[in-house]
């Protein structure tokens, strides 16, 4: 009788698991809707901002400009984003993976680390890695000042003169089933990043073999720049922002999805095993009962 009670505990600790996951998938695939399209709205913006900028270093005379600094030595920051919740598969996991992989490339340069995400913040801490800034994880539709700040840490640093380079780690969406950690480089402004950034934010062959346009700076690229580059590199860690959310809720519908899916699997089981259970009990009770009946004639 006890086996059969504690089977009954679990049948209902199944059941009311899998209402949560289930809820929790709905959940995620709404925002991973609308995050979704935020994202693949901005994404050819994004891009067409990356060639203004690269069409204009190109025009600089100026090569000792911030921007233009040798990346050779030494130090560098890394933007990292992640989730601030778990709950979404090996998402963080994955990022964090690519990420190492990454700094193993760069030999003995030396990174500081500013994250977007308490899952990154929590990692790198751990891994005992300098951390200068952290940020929650923004809105799930986030705007774009709301990335200024981090924006603002980035040429403060530079423009002191102790790092040199900025990368961004973040998790690409691909699909409502697929996600790609990357890690893209905003400074140095280099033109081979230029198609870098054309692969990572508009995946559309037209636009891989797109031609960019020319343009023409007034009063100079020099002035333009100064002016322009600020929301040219918010508008880059923005559309990141974007790509990590849609990652986020569609890694996390998937997990959700598998864990609910999972719980039907392991439900069967138990109201299989408990229906044996049972039938071995009632079984057994008959014989009881026949013995008895039999003793008393």
């Amino acid at each position: 009788m006890a086996k059969i009670k504690e089977i009954k505990r679990r049948i209902t600790s199944v059941k009311a698991t899998k209402k949560i996951t289930r809820a929790m998938e709905l959940v995620a695939a709404v925002k991973m809707k609308k995050a979704q399209d935020k994202a693949l709205g901005t994404r050819v913006y994004a891009a067409k901002a990356w060639e203004i900028l690269i069409e204009a270093i190109e025009k600089i005379e100026n090569h000792s400009h911030f921007l233009l600094r040798s990346a050779a030595t030494g130090e560098g920051i890394i933007v990292v984003m992640s989730s601030d919740r778990g709950l979404c598969g090996g998402l963080n996991g994955n990022l964090f993976r690519f990420l190492e992989k990454f700094l193993e490339k760069q030999g003995e340069k030396k990174f500081a680390f500013i994250t977007v995400g308490k899952t990154a913040a929590d990692y790198l801490r751990r891994t005992g890695r300098e951390v200068i800034a952290t940020f929650s994880r923004l809105d799930n539709l986030p705007h774009a000042v709301e990335v200024r700040p981090v924006a603002r840490i980035l040429f403060d640093e530079l423009r002191g003169g102790k790092r040199n380079s900025v990368f961004v780690a973040f998790n690409r969406f691909l699909s409502s089933t697929a996600q790609m950690p990357a890690i893209k480089q905003l400074f140095p402004v280099e033109k081979s990043e230029l198609m870098s950034a054309r692969e990572l934010f508009v995946s559309t062959k037209k636009d891989e073999t797109h031609e960019a346009p020319r343009f023409l700076f007034e009063p100079s690229p020099e002035e333009v720049i100064e002016t322009v580059v600020p929301q040219i590199i918010e508008m880059q860690l923005y559309q990141a922002v974007l790509e990590s959310n849609a990652s986020e809720h569609s890694a996390r519908m998937i997990a959700m999805h598998s864990a609910t899916k999972n719980s039907e699997e392991l439900l069967g089981d138990l109201v299989s095993h408990y229906n044996q259970s049972r039938q071995q009990s009632i079984t057994q009770e008959i014989a009881e009962i026949s013995s008895a009946a039999e003793a008393m004639a």
